[in-house]
């Protein structure tokens, strides 16, 4: 679509009485000193098509100042694809004399509208500059040279670059680039982004585990060396010459007592013993099982990582189908509206022929009249059978939001249970308590002293020569007993150094397998980054390849070696907003508009006030109308 002005009237607008200005859809250039009315006559323009001055203000002072009683109007005729139309606005002052004065007062204003000379409403008036001409975003960023660059907010200017010029997917920058060929696997049906976060998450419980096993290993091995500093190594030959030494004095000792109940004491001292060595051993066996509860530990997390991953997509989709669901009732509504709107409209048109002034025949009347009904009736089955489409999508989405809520709930109880299962294996995991910190050997050691406690009490029953020979063996066999305990208790330490060892074989094994799964993961974020900087290439040059003066500068890359999005016009490396002056900041306004011209297929006039400041303006296919600052024109000059 190409738009052109064709001509500009002004009536007493913003001080200017009249002025007659007549492109004649031509490229034009206005001189003039200051405050001469150049930008009155873009002001008279912009407000005559969209109620707003040249800058976008809604709020003006349209009258010439000091005048009272008069139209304030402005005309213009505007070629659309060779179709020329003929726009009015005027504002019109209200004037009131009440009861009793003999005075008028204003009372307001009211404005006016015409199209091709047919009066019409102020909502006619906007719905056909919106709909047959164009609409005002559209048309500010197309004749406003700074309104793209300058006035739209980055995300939004970067979102449209992105949709005209940047169609390309993540499989296509994937397919065809070699060197990020395993992209796909690494991804596995999820976005970059995601793909990312997963990945880090998992590195970060990685490298956790990796910084806590040196401490962990530390651990075990002090515990080895504090059992190596206790032993000689020779204690198996030491106990073997007391227990030798202690049959010798339980001989004896059998010798001078044949007492058959000390003997029964004497025999469950052995037998508590006996209990004392087979419970070492059983729960020294149990402490030798591996824990596997760590690695159980990890997968549990991974599993947690991947359903909160789920979760999250779920509830994105789940408000994308709700705000689809909003704008179908919006929508419906609208419909509603327009349905009643429509049902009650009655025939209005005048009975009058316009030409001749003479009452119209019955029969044209009549048919004038079924037309019209039939245009009503056809609106509103149009709008019936709209509704019906609707109201069958309404029923789909609430269908499809219910199930994904459904999902939500389940994979929050599953997140539930994962923790609840980490938990209990994390309070599993704990460093094995010497056996003679234990409940049963406290037991055990009590019953010990009982029976000999017992044994001690049989013996009152000797004689004291007896008595006296007893206590001497009996002593001797304590000290052999106390002996004996000591080395069976550093030979049973010796034992748990094995155990401490294998321990730190597992977590060195451990370290080696975390440090693989650790540069796993470097490799795939390295693979990421590299991928998210080929697409930047990528999407700057597809874009950039649409433009002749400017380039887009679309990410910005930080010292850390991540990548911020952003959306800055530069020209020749300077950016737009900060340090480019106002000729090339204007020549650059012209590329864009010329290149968003091109892919909307929309031409407008462009409006260049301070011209005089580009010496070498960029040509445009569009129509332009420069406005110069010459201190030569008194009066407003036009020229070719």
């Amino acid at each position: 679509m190409e738009i052109k002005l064709r001509s500009l009237s002004l009536n007493n607008f913003k001080g200017i009485s009249t002025f007659d200005f007549m492109p004649e859809g031509k490229s034009i250039s206005v001189y003039g000193t200051n405050a001469s009315g150049k930008t009155t006559l873009a002001d008279a323009y912009f407000w005559l098509l969209f109620g707003k001055d040249s800058s976008g203000a809604a709020v003006f002072d349209v009258k010439t100042v000091g005048t009272s009683g008069l139209d304030y109007g402005v005309t213009a005729e505007i070629e659309i694809d060779g179709k020329k139309h003929i726009l009015s606005r005027t504002l019109n002052e209200k004037w009131e004399r009440k009861h009793g004065e003999t005075v008028k007062r204003l009372k307001g204003n009211t404005t006016t509208y015409m199209i091709d000379s047919v009066p019409v409403k102020e909502k006619e008036y906007k719905a056909f500059i919106e709909n047959e001409i164009i609409p005002e975003k559209t048309y500010q960023m197309l004749t406003d040279p700074d309104f793209f660059a300058g006035k739209t907010d980055w995300k939004k200017r970067r979102t449209q670059l992105l949709e005209w010029f940047a169609d390309i997917s993540d499989e296509d920058i994937i397919s065809n680039n070699s060197s990020l060929s395993e992209l796909g696997t690494i991804l596995g049906g999820r976005t970059v982004e995601n793909a990312r976060k997963a990945i880090q998450a998992d590195r970060k419980i990685i490298n956790e585990l990796l910084k806590a096993i040196p401490n962990r290993i530390d651990e075990q091995q002090r515990n080895i060396n504090e059992i190596n500093a206790k032993v000689s190594g020779d204690e198996e030959v030491q106990l073997d010459s007391l227990i030798n030494e202690k049959k010798l004095l339980e001989e004896q000792f059998q010798k001078l007592s044949s007492d058959e109940e000390l003997t029964k004491a004497k025999a469950e001292v052995e037998n508590v013993k006996l209990e004392i060595l087979k419970a070492r051993k059983v729960y020294e066996e149990s402490c030798m099982k591996d824990n596997t509860a760590e690695k159980k530990i990890l997968a549990l997390r991974k599993e947690k990582l991947k359903l909160q991953g789920e979760t999250a997509d779920n509830i994105q989709t789940t408000k994308s189908l709700k705000k689809r669901l909003e704008g179908i009732t919006a929508k419906g509504k609208s419909y509603n509206e327009e349905f009643q709107r429509i049902s009650v409209q009655e025939y209005e048109e005048s009975n009058i022929c316009p030409c001749c002034g003479q009452p119209l025949p019955k029969e044209k009347i009549q048919a004038a009249v079924k037309e019209f009904n039939f245009r009503k009736s056809k609106q509103l089955e149009d709008i019936r059978n709209a509704c019906a489409v609707l109201k069958s999508e309404r029923i789909r989405l609430k269908s499809s939001i219910l199930e994904h809520e459904e999902r939500d709930t389940e994979l929050c109880k599953q997140i539930d249970q994962v923790d609840t299962e980490i938990e209990k294996l994390t309070a599993s995991i704990e460093k094995p308590v010497p056996f003679e910190k234990t409940e049963e050997y406290e037991k055990l050691s009590m019953k010990l002293i009982d029976a000999e406690e017992n044994v001690d009490v049989e013996e009152i029953r000797f004689n004291e020569n007896t008595a006296k020979k007893s206590a001497d063996l009996k002593t001797k066999l304590r000290e052999n007993d106390a002996r004996c305990s000591e080395f069976r208790n550093r030979i049973a330490e010796q034992k748990t150094v094995i155990m401490y060892q294998k321990r730190i074989d597992e977590l060195m094994e451990q370290e080696k397998e975390y440090g693989m799964q650790l540069a796993k993961t470097d490799m795939e974020l390295t693979l990421i980054d590299e991928f998210i900087k080929v697409k930047c290439t990528e999407v700057e040059n597809r874009i950039n390849s649409h433009f002749s003066l400017v380039k887009w500068k679309l990410f910005d890359m930080q010292v850390n070696g991540g990548i911020n999005d952003c959306c800055e016009a530069t020209v020749n490396g300077v950016d737009y907003s900060t340090n480019l002056n106002s000729a090339s900041k204007l020549n650059a306004g012209l590329d864009i508009i010329n290149t968003i011209s091109e892919v909307t297929d929309t031409f407008v006039p462009i409006w260049i006030d301070n011209a005089e400041s580009v010496v070498d303006q960029i040509k445009t296919k569009a129509q332009t109308i420069r406005l110069v600052v010459s201190s030569e024109h008194k009066k407003l000059t036009v020229k070719e």
